[in-house]
């Protein structure tokens, strides 16, 4: 059984690329659906954000070939782009290279905000997505509970979250080149979520003027609010239909939803700055596919960037983060191939299970036939040698048994393991 990965990034497609492979929370479970169909398995987990979309899945060796064809022609198709144009942002690994590339992602490595949290979350929200929708293998779940364990101790080790530069860092800095006073700053968020949930609190601690959630839901957007804690900001929370009302009074407006459409047309700034006699507004766009509509770049005034604008920004704080990066990748790469062999090991763990089985099984019995007549104590001091010998002679099948499934070569490894138990079956067949 082998492990891979495959997708597009920040660091291998622009914005509109990723717009269109980005598939919304709500359909999810039919995307999972569907690339189940495709492998034949539901092993399969799907991480979709503003960086990335990205497939992991577990399979069989010998199709391996097959993968990266059949999935980057399903990708196509769903996305309805051509196909000879999407492989040429496609990157697949698989293996250790999967599982390395896999745990710095989770460890925010990957991210174009480098060492940021989110992402661990994120990846959780698509592990408990994927075992809703579909049926994973003790293996697969196995494997992705150990990711996890990984990414902790990689994060906590190498303090990674200590040098994070956050989204709300980068749009309170772009907020400084534009408005002269912060503490008349009023700002606006476009959606409840944890991205803006996480900005808001940023914002919040320090001076500002008023904070305004805009949410399909107005009861989420008051929670967010609620959760802030914050009495000496004016908060308040209206539904996303009240935007075009409200948006010539606000002078940032940070947007992050799930939404397969622009919510903030040009056409409404346009309106809304004519109402604001053309002061300066700052627009941040976090979303993807996008909230914003990029032509409103255009209008006189508005300072519009998308997340990949962001990049510049965020590079101020880079040499310590890429300290932390550097020793954090060398954690990954040594963690990955330990990980990688305990996955060998749990593969041939039913190979090793019936080994000690027969081995305690044919103990028990020489016991039975040998303390026959014998007092207790004779019995007792017979017993813990038995025990001793069988642990002493068993030992070398173990080890055995731990080489081989530690092996590279998957084929030869599947092999000896069938061989194995074959052998073992064949002397259980026999007793």
């Amino acid at each position: 059984m082998g492990f891979w990965a495959l997708g597009v990034s920040h660091k291998t497609a622009g914005l509109a690329i990723r717009d269109r492979l980005a598939i919304a929370p709500e359909k999810l479970v039919d995307a999972l659906l569907g690339i189940e169909r495709v492998l034949g398995h539901g092993d399969v987990v799907i991480l979709s954000t503003c960086n990335r979309t990205e497939i992991y899945a577990m399979s069989g060796e010998s199709e391996h070939a097959e993968h990266p064809e059949r999935m980057v022609t399903w990708l196509a198709q769903t996305a309805g782009i051509p196909r000879a144009e999407l492989s040429a942002h496609i990157y697949y690994h698989e293996q250790t290279d999967a599982l390395e590339h896999l745990i710095t992602v989770t460890c925010g490595l990957d991210s174009m905000l480098l060492g940021e949290p989110q992402i661990l979350g994120q990846f959780k929200q698509a592990i408990s997505t994927a075992q809703t929708a579909l049926k994973h293998s003790r293996r697969f779940s196995w494997m992705l509970n150990q990711v996890l364990r990984v990414t902790k101790v990689v994060r906590t080790e190498c303090a990674l979250g200590a040098h994070t530069l956050t989204l709300g860092v980068a749009a309170q800095k772009l907020s400084e080149q534009i408005f002269a006073r912060p503490e008349d700053l009023r700002v606006a968020l476009v959606g409840a979520g944890e991205t803006n949930e996480l900005i808001a609190k940023h914002f919040c601690s320090r001076p500002l003027k008023s904070l305004t959630v805009f949410n399909r839901s107005p009861e989420r957007a008051q929670q967010l609010i609620e959760n802030l804690r914050v009495p000496n900001v004016m908060c308040q929370a209206y539904p996303l239909n009240k935007l075009a009302d409200y948006l010539d009074q606000c002078d940032l407006l940070i947007s992050c939803t799930n939404s397969p459409k622009a919510l903030v047309e040009s056409a409404t700034v346009i309106a809304a700055m004519k109402r604001r006699k053309y002061e300066p507004m700052l627009m941040v766009d976090l979303a993807v596919p996008r909230d914003i509509d990029p032509a409103v770049g255009q209008i006189e005034q508005v300072y519009h960037y998308a997340i990949d604008d962001l990049q510049q920004v965020l590079e101020q704080n880079q040499r310590k983060r890429e300290n932390a990066a550097g020793v954090a990748t060398s954690l990954i790469k040594r963690e990955s191939a330990q990980l990688f062999r305990e996955m060998g090991v749990h593969d041939f763990a039913p190979a090793i299970s019936l080994y000690k089985q027969q081995m305690d099984q044919m103990q028990h019995q020489l016991l039975e036939q040998h303390t026959k007549g014998l007092g207790d104590e004779e019995a007792m001091r017979l017993a813990e040698f038995s025990r001793a010998l069988t642990a002493k002679l068993s030992h070398p099948g173990f080890v055995l048994a731990r080489q081989i499934a530690q092996i590279e070569d998957e084929h030869i490894k599947q092999q000896l393991s069938e061989a194995l138990l074959d052998a073992l079956r064949s002397r259980e067949a026999l007793d």
